[in-house]
């Protein structure tokens, strides 16, 4: 009976031993900081107060000098499923690292002409990272950092993959 016991309350204490959120949210930052794709080094990703927030500008294509500014925000809870894929932009092989969410859940403001978030109208986010994100298996960990992050928040989500 004694060692039903210990080994009760060993296993317990490794199930009750996981990433916090702040160390899971900490983590996807870094990673996200290492893979960031050098064609655009201008995003930045952070959480607060249980949403993702990720930022980004672009040149204007119709307006040289000018920088395109945004900023989306998704509550951690309402991501439904993630995806990494690759794709050729420009002649470079970028990693997008993808998350879906349901209509009206992901929002976004454009600076500094919108002051409050307003429904992107899209169901995904994507996150550009460069080639190497893959290539190393940090998708795979960010996945599993994702998917976890969800379930603290009180969320689920799954890993889309393609059929073949």
């Amino acid at each position: 009976m004694r060692k039903i016991v210990t080994l009760f309350i060993l296993f317990s204490s490794i199930i009750a031993f996981g990433q916090s959120k702040t160390e899971s949210e900490n983590w996807i930052v870094e990673k996200h900081s290492e893979y960031k794709n050098s064609y655009n080094p201008n995003m930045d990703l952070w959480f607060e107060n249980g949403y993702m927030y990720y930022y980004w500008t672009v040149d204007d294509k119709r307006e040289p000098a000018k920088r395109i500014a945004s900023i989306f925000r998704i509550k951690i809870k309402d991501i439904k499923s993630i995806k990494t894929t690759i794709k050729k932009l420009d002649d470079v092989s970028i990693s997008k690292f993808v998350l879906y969410c349901a209509k009206g859940k992901l929002e976004s403001k454009s600076l500094p002409e919108n002051s409050n978030f307003v429904d992107t109208g899209e169901d995904f986010l994507d996150i550009d990272l460069n080639e190497n994100f893959k290539k190393d298996g940090i998708n795979i960990r960010m996945e599993k950092a994702f998917l976890h992050l969800i379930k603290l928040y009180g969320g689920t989500a799954r890993v889309k993959k393609e059929a073949f």
